[in-house]
C-alpha cells in the first residue's frame, strides 16, 4: 500500500512481508540535499511507523549525487532510525547514473555492520532476496 508519494520518491509498504519500498523517480535530478533529507526522514518516520525487517529501494532511475556530506548525515540520522525501527536487510536496484550508485554505494558502506546490503540490476531478484534468505 503507498502511504507517500512526492514529485522524488513513492513509499510503499506491504505489512504482510514486513517490507517497506523506496521508489526514487527521474525528478531527482532537480532534488536538493534538503529535499534529500526531508523526503528520508519521511522515510524513517514510516519505518518507525510500520516497524518493517526490509528494505526494498530503488534507485534505477535515481539522478542524484549525495555528496559526503549528506552521506554522513544520511549514516548519522537515518541509519541509527532505521535499525531501531527493525530494518535488517536493504536490497537496492542499481542506478543507471554511475556518479549516483557510487554515491548511495558510499553513503551505505558504513552501515555494513548494521544492516546486511546487497546491490541488484532486477526487482524480482532483490525481493526474492529480502525475503527469503
Amino acid at each position: 500500500m503507498q502511504v507517500y508519494q512526492s514529485p522524488y520518491v513513492t513509499l510503499e509498504v506491504v505489512p504482510e512481508n514486513q517490507l517497506i519500498k523506496v521508489i526514487w523517480s527521474p525528478e531527482t535530478v532537480t532534488m536538493t540535499d534538503d529535499i534529500f533529507k526531508a523526503e528520508l526522514t519521511k522515510y524513517a518516520e514510516i519505518a518507525e511507523q510500520y516497524h518493517p525487517h526490509f528494505s526494498f529501494i530503488d534507485t534505477s532511475a535515481f539522478a542524484m549525487t549525495v555528496i559526503p556530506e549528506t552521506q554522513e548525515w544520511v549514516q548519522e540520522n537515518i541509519h541509527p532510525r532505521s535499525l531501531k525501527a527493525g530494518i535488517q536487510k536493504f536490497a537496492y536496484m542499481v542506478s543507471k547514473d554511475f556518479f549516483s550508485q557510487v554515491s548511495i554505494e558510499q553513503t551505505m558502506e558504513d552501515a555494513d555492520a548494521m544492516f546486511i546490503t546487497k546491490y541488484f540490476d532486477n526487482q524480482q531478484d532483490a525481493i526474492n532476496w529480502l525475503l527469503h534468505k
